[in-house]
């Protein structure tokens, strides 16, 4: 069975629900070049830093310009470290995107530098460049490690989350807890974009699984609602020529299949690699495809599945089944007035048409309004105690697409208890 289009929206966006970044490949682009100027800027603080440093010491300045330009040094990786969470989906991705291998070149200097920067600070401490101030008995404002070896880093960042603190507490350490702050703040960024790049490195199914599917929603949501009733329209008065059953509709999907096969590189891949999606995203990447070909994949995709909807849809009204059940509600359908109201229970959300059917959210609700319409249009004339009208539930049941609704209604009138909308349904029938 081919599923409706809504319901696997639907799903995806409740997979990939908080990354809203997914389905936006214009803002995700946006959100990439952000990063590259991120990262560039970088570079320059660590260099400056570095420089600025090392000029101090040889000319023996005051060790207060350095625990300034630490604490400098400090916020800016602090901010870094604190966005990390925002960036996870987008760093992935990026690195999986062809954008990343034409411009990515900040990626060794980066690597290179923090690990300079590390080493520089390691220097810092082991050399004792600041004088640590003992605060008075009582007193530990602004000392955070007073009680513990200020070189052990391992030791204190062990116990503590330092991306915990406030801005405002970071700001009152001195140059000694800056130092291990700032190295601390390097190795929460440095690991976890070496984590991020290793693992896209070894091309994680789960993110080329959720690499395609921000693609498939991007089209699905932005593109092919526009252009899906077109698509029936134009093909059934122009390909078809009115002539709308299986066998023609298989021969038009034939036909767009082997259209988007042959003469293009990534309607092979989709051929070959179709049951297998991150295969299928390797593939395509290797191909370079852009945003454009995104868009002419998914629309080829879009319309084979729609087709097979619309197969699907034959085949099922073709049924005995299907063909019984529409006999049977016929007598409802055929009443104009009966169907106002009908439409009226769909504008109040009681239900939605679902092909010839109409789906009701609530089965008690449904043979509630079976039996006010069954009354009002007296569709059976068989009598209850030569008193009230008995219930024909049949075309009812095929017309809504639901068994047991006779069921439903006596334990409704058992219970004695009046439904939640039950006035609503009432006001439907004035």
């Amino acid at each position: 069975m081919v599923r409706p289009l809504k319901d696997i929206v639907a799903e995806l966006e409740e997979k990939h629900k908080g990354f809203e970044l997914l389905y936006d490949l214009e803002e995700r682009r946006r959100m990439i070049t952000q990063f590259d100027r991120d990262m560039s800027y970088l570079l320059e603080r660590f260099e400056t830093y570095d420089k600025d440093v090392r000029f101090v010491i040889d000319h023996k300045l005051d060790v207060n310009i350095i625990s300034r330009m630490t604490l400098n040094l400090s916020m800016v990786m602090y901010e870094m470290c604190k966005s990390l969470a925002d960036y996870d989906y987008l760093i992935r991705n990026y690195l999986l995107d062809n954008y990343y291998e034409k411009n990515h070149d900040w990626w060794a200097s980066f690597v290179d530098i923090v690990k300079k920067t590390q080493d520089l600070l390691d220097n810092l401490q082991k050399f004792n460049v600041f004088e640590v101030e003992k605060p008075d008995d009582g007193d530990v404002v602004g000392r955070m490690f007073s009680d513990k070896d200020i070189s052990d880093i391992e030791e204190i960042t062990a116990e503590t989350d330092l991306l915990e603190f406030h801005r405002e507490e970071v700001e009152k350490f001195n140059g000694e807890e800056l130092i291990v702050c700032l190295k601390y703040f390097l190795t929460v960024f440095l690991s976890n974009l070496m984590e991020l790049k290793l693992c896209t490195l070894e091309r994680d199914d789960a993110l080329l699984q959720s690499k395609y599917e921000s693609n498939y929603l991007l089209y699905a949501k932005k593109y092919w609602p526009n252009q899906v009733n077109n698509f029936r329209a134009h093909n059934e008065r122009y390909k078809l020529k009115g002539k709308v059953n299986i066998s023609e509709l298989e021969q038009l999907r034939r036909e767009i299949v082997m259209d988007f096969e042959y003469p293009i590189g990534i309607g092979k891949i989709w051929r070959d690699y179709s049951e297998d999606i991150p295969q299928m995203v390797i593939h395509l990447e290797e191909e370079k495809i852009d945003e454009t070909q995104w868009g002419y994949f998914f629309q080829r995709i879009f319309e084979i599945e729609e087709l097979n909807r619309w197969i699907e849809e034959l085949r099922i009204d073709d049924s005995d089944e299907v063909r019984k059940a529409k006999e049977m509600a016929a007598v409802l359908v055929d009443n104009k007035e009966f169907m106002r109201i009908l439409q009226k229970a769909v504008k109040k959300d009681f239900c939605h048409q679902d092909g010839w059917q109409y789906k009701w959210k609530v089965k008690v609700e449904a043979a509630y309004f079976a039996s006010l319409a069954n009354e009002k249009f007296k569709l059976s004339k068989r009598k209850i105690q030569g008193k009230k009208t008995a219930v024909s539930w049949a075309p009812f049941e095929a017309l809504f697409g639901l068994r047991g609704l006779r069921t439903a209604f006596n334990d409704y009138k058992l219970c004695k208890t009046k439904l939640a909308r039950e006035e609503e349904i009432d006001k439907l029938f004035d």
